[in-house]
């Protein structure tokens, strides 16, 4: 089987770039794969062709789409895998999609990395006609699923749920950082950073929105600064174990309860206090690094 994979692809920096990549390392991995091209929709229309591209698709052209859903028709193209994202796509709700449907001549499957509880009437009908025109549709959660079948956008025997994954590598290479390294404060900027790789699920589970997601990042940015100011002063008054031990603790337990925020909201406020238990433990953890080395210098500094 030959397939062809039609979603935007690094260099673009998009997330759903990524995960077509790695998409199209792991069918080339089966046997019964014989080839996976990738059809890049770009939004540098000038840009020259990539290698290792089929074709490419500017994103505001829309004769763009018909064009290369014809050009696939006249290639031994058996199935295309669509990655649907209202915001990769041109015109209103990235509807220029639906003329690429219309002209496929392929069975077309359709992976919607976005589910909205709320979907204005217009994206609900670019969705609704894009499953019509999809052989099936593939979600990445039972939340999605009931959505969308609840909705009346996809008949429900249409939708297959197939959970969003890692690459191997990645989950690998992660756990052995982890492991390898110890301190409560790489442990923090653990949580901090590599949370960042989690926001694509969280926001198809909570369904967010980017701009959503960018409220989450400030909130606890934003308490870290306010923190990281004010609760030095305050360790040097009660003394810097005091607060490294509240803030460590505090911290560590906000971590569990992110994973029970049932929405924006929730998420949000978790995340200020993490953001402000996280702050007091910089200053704190600092001025008890320079006292140790100032006062036990040969520990720091062996001779």
């Amino acid at each position: 089987m030959r397939t062809a994979i039609v979603s935007t692809y690094p260099p673009r920096a998009c997330g759903i770039g990524t995960f077509a990549a790695d998409l199209r390392g792991t069918l080339l991995g089966l046997p019964d794969i014989k080839g996976a091209d990738l059809v890049a929709v770009v939004n540098e229309p000038s840009s020259p062709q990539r290698r290792g591209l089929l074709a490419t698709i500017a994103q505001s052209v829309r004769g763009d789409y018909v064009r290369t859903a014809r050009m696939l028709g006249r290639l031994d193209v058996d199935v295309v895998l669509l990655q649907h994202e209202y915001g990769i796509f041109g015109g209103r709700d990235g509807e220029y999609v639906l003329s690429f449907a219309e002209a496929l001549a392929q069975p077309l499957v359709v992976t919607l990395h976005t589910v909205l509880s709320q979907p204005t009437p217009h994206q609900a009908d670019v969705l609704t006609e894009l499953c019509a025109q999809a052989e099936l549709v593939i979600v990445m959660t039972d939340t999605a699923r009931r959505l969308l079948v609840e909705s009346g956008a996809c008949p429900e025997e249409k939708v297959r749920v197939v959970p969003h994954g890692a690459p191997t590598r990645l989950t690998l290479r992660a756990a052995d950082d982890l492991d390898g390294r110890t301190g409560a404060a790489y442990r923090r900027g653990g949580d901090r950073f590599l949370i960042s790789t989690m926001y694509p699920t969280i926001a198809r589970d909570l369904h967010l929105g980017y701009g959503d997601i960018g409220t989450i990042t400030g909130a606890l940015a934003i308490a870290w600064g306010v923190a990281a100011l004010i609760m030095g002063n305050l360790s040097d008054r009660i003394g810097q174990r005091r607060v490294l031990v509240a803030s460590l603790v505090a911290f560590s337990l906000l971590i569990g309860a992110s994973g029970l925020a049932a929405g924006l909201t929730g998420l949000v406020l978790v995340r200020l206090v993490m953001g402000f238990a996280d702050g007091a433990f910089t200053p704190s953890s600092i001025a008890a690094a320079i006292l140790s080395a100032t006062f036990i210098p040969d520990k720091f500094n062996p001779r």
